[in-house]
Order: structure tokens, then sequence, then C-alpha cells
């Protein structure tokens, strides 16, 4: 698909500009087109892109073998053909001295409804002041190869008010065209181009700031800064106290997080004030023929354990995954005993224990399998909350409601077998064997 290439392309010339920085200079132009008080900022100086482009291809020629760089050659020169212009001269040489990144977000739970309620379109809403910025040398030059960058992928391009948008279709092709898709935005102002996902983001990202209104304006980024380099090549900035604030505030969050103890006692302890009191800021000049990077912020979160607090973010989840698969695995074995005591109480007695009046605790038919058919019989599963026991006399149901504790049917009638995938899901044992489980724990 052609809409793969271009996007292909255009992450290209992202990587390419996070490469060295240029010669320093007089403050980053950019910081006067972003928004005080982001979530994150992200904005550097690059060396000239088109000759990092004519390096990297110099690299090419010299670790690959000949007919694989005939073959890089011709697919680059075909793409070019087909685009109608050319990566190099029109597209990178086009870019920087600075580029940057800005991401914004709103409430956490006004995010989760936005998006639930029009999967679509609801990304692109929330994330309006999620986009890039640039400075450029030809913004005509530019804008030229973009449109036909995005036409060659099959976007369909217009202008509006000023900015450019672009619709890619992702209709199944048996609607109106156009009348489902996505789109991004881009235009240029004063030697300034912006690009996101919001025609507001990109207007407001045009125009300098007012006094004030800034990024350099935040009072966090001004605590943070007062300690770093004050004409940066590059600088990053995370708003941390604005992310605990987000936490803080969802009651969607406070439920997930109430209902485990253990990630409350996690997330009690990251929303201390020793570590969401100030943002974490980085910036990094030339020095001495090197370069001198330098992060300032709660020192459990800059320096070394900076990667300690990376490394702790990859293995909570993971952490508390492992503890809720171990949960399910000591649900399923307890739900096997008490069904294979129900299957040998059968062969004796010619019926299952019961019937019941619907689902009961399992605990109301201890009488009867304890302790011939089972020594103890399981009351609980993994998470503390009853496993539940329904029997006509001929036919039962053992079943736990799964991390959720409620449940997603009645499972007294036909049941559709097959494992399920999320950690709530109910866990099913009828008749002798297990009709729905949690994928990957029956081995």
């Amino acid at each position: 698909m052609r809409a793969r290439a271009v996007v292909s392309v255009l992450l290209s010339v992202m990587l390419i500009a996070a490469g060295p920085a240029a010669a320093a200079k007089k403050g980053l132009r950019l910081t006067e087109h972003v928004s005080k008080d982001p979530v994150l900022a992200w904005i550097l100086t690059v060396d000239d892109l088109a000759t990092t482009y004519d390096g990297i291809l110099q690299f090419v020629n010299r670790v690959a073998d000949e007919v694989e760089v005939d073959t890089f050659n011709a697919k680059l020169a075909e793409f070019e053909a087909t685009v109608g212009c050319s990566v190099r001269d029109d597209l990178l040489e086009q870019i920087g001295p600075e580029v940057g990144l800005v991401l914004d977000l709103p409430p956490i739970d006004a995010l989760v409804a936005q998006i639930g309620a029009d999967p679509l379109n609801g990304l692109p809403a929330t994330l309006g002041k999620l986009g890039m910025m640039a400075t450029v040398q030809d913004p005509a030059r530019l804008d030229g190869c973009l449109r036909k960058l995005f036409t060659s992928g099959d976007g369909m391009v217009s202008d509006e008010d000023g900015i450019v948008r672009v619709l890619f279709d992702t209709s199944d092709g048996e609607g109106e065209e156009g009348s489902s898709g996505f789109g991004v935005y881009y235009g240029f102002q004063g030697g300034v181009m912006a690009f996101g996902v919001s025609s507001d983001f990109v207007r407001s990202s045009l125009e300098p700031r007012a006094k004030g209104e800034r990024l350099t304006d935040g009072g966090d980024f001004v605590r943070v800064f007062a300690h770093l380099d004050k004409q940066p090549q590059m600088l990053t900035y995370v708003n941390v106290p604005r992310i605990g604030e987000m936490v803080t505030e969802s009651q969607m969050l406070k439920v997930l997080i109430d209902a485990t103890p253990q990630a409350r006692e996690i997330v009690d302890m990251l929303l201390q004030p020793e570590l969401t009191g100030m943002g974490i800021g980085a910036t990094s000049i030339e020095i001495d023929g090197g370069t001198r990077q330098t992060t300032f912020g709660p020192s459990a979160l800059t320096g070394g354990a900076m990667y300690a607090g990376i490394i702790a973010a990859v293995a909570i989840p993971n952490l508390l995954s492992a503890i809720d698969r171990g949960k399910q695995k000591r649900t399923i074995a307890d739900i096997r005993s008490a069904g294979t005591a129900c299957e040998v109480f059968a062969i004796d007695t010619n019926k299952y224990p019961g019937p019941t009046d619907g689902f009961v605790p399992i605990a109301e038919i201890a009488e009867s399998l304890e302790p011939v058919y089972i020594r103890t019989l399981p009351r609980v599963d993994g998470w503390d909350n009853p496993i539940l026991y329904w029997s006509d006399g001929q036919s039962f149901r053992i079943v736990s409601h799964g991390k959720g504790g409620t449940a997603d049917g009645d499972w007294t009638g036909e049941i559709e077998s097959g494992p399920t995938f999320q950690i709530d899901a109910d866990i099913v044992f009828a008749d002798g064997a297990f009709v729905v489980w949690p994928e990957g724990t029956l081995q």
C-alpha cells in the first residue's frame, strides 16, 4: 500500500532529524511556538539533513554488497519517480535547523470516553495537541514535495483556510469516497512548519505564543530549567506534576487501582511529592569539541535512578500481570479439583450434588463432598471471590468470575467453548471439562 511507503519516509525523516546536534545557536526558536505546561516537549537543532542522508547512503555502500546497493538505489529511484520529488533535495534539505515534538493530553477519563464513543475519530480528537514542528528553508518547495508524497500514498489533499488537510480513506471500498478516514494537517508561516492530527494544533503552533503563554513561561518548566543550560542545542521536558495530577484526578484509574491492593501500594509510592513535585528536564550543548548533556528533576527520576525508573515502569505492569496470571492458575487448579470431586460423587450416587436454585456459593455443597470426595473443598478463587456452583442433578457448572468479580453470562445453558483473553473474564468448568478458560493457562 502506497500510504505505508509514505509513512516510512516520514518516519525516516524523524530518525535522521534525531541525529547529532548542530553548532550552538542563541536559544531555540521553537520554544516560542510551544504552549506552556504540555505533558512533553522535545526540541533540538540538527545537522544539515541532506548531508546526513548522504552519509547514510555512503555507509550503505560500504557495508552492503553490490547487488544489495543496486537494489536499494533502484527502489529509491523508483519511489522518487513515482512521487515526483527528491527525498534528499526537496524534503530533507528543506527541514531544520530546528525540529520539535510536543504532546499534550486531556484528562484520562475524557480521553478514554472519547475513544470509546468514537474509536475512529476519538483518538485524533483526544491527541489534538500532539504534533511536530520544524524551522524550514524553502516552505513552497517542501510543501510541493509533501503534497506529491501524500497524494502518491492515496491521501486526498485539500487547502483549508491557510493550512493543508490530508485525508487517508479507511473505508473498505463500499462507502462513499472520503466518508471514512483519518486526517493530518500541516502549514507554514514565517519559516516555521507545524504538522499534527488537529488543525487547531497547526494553526496555534505557527504563530509565536504571547508572553506568558510560551513553553518557557510554565511555572514547572522555569523551576526545572533554572538549573540547566540557557542556550541549548537540545531540550527535553517532561511535566511530571501534570502527569501526577492526571493520574490522581482519574476516577476510572482510582476504581481499577483500588481493586488491586498491590497496585494501590505501587501507585501511592510513585505519586509521592518527592517524585511528582517537579518535572524532568534535559539539555545538550557542544563544549570542548564534544557534547555535554545535563538533566535536572526529582533525584529518583534522573541520572542513574532514571534508568531504574524506566526499568520499573516496564517491570511493574509485568509483575502485576504475573500476579494475576498466578491467581488464574490457582483458581483453575482449585476448580479442577472441585469438578473432579463432583464427577466421583456422581459415579457413586448417579447424580451430581444438588440440584441448586441457580448459582450458589460452592460452600453450600461442601457437606456432600467433604471429606470423602475431597479433603477440603475450595471456597474462593484467587481474588477471594466465592467460587459458584450450579446443578440440575444431571449437569453441573463451577464458575469463577475472575478478577472483575462480575458475571459474563448465566452459564446454565449451552456454552460456546473456547479461551478468553481478558483478566476479568469468567472461568467456567462444565460436566468434567473447562469450557471457558484464560488463554495459555491450561498447560
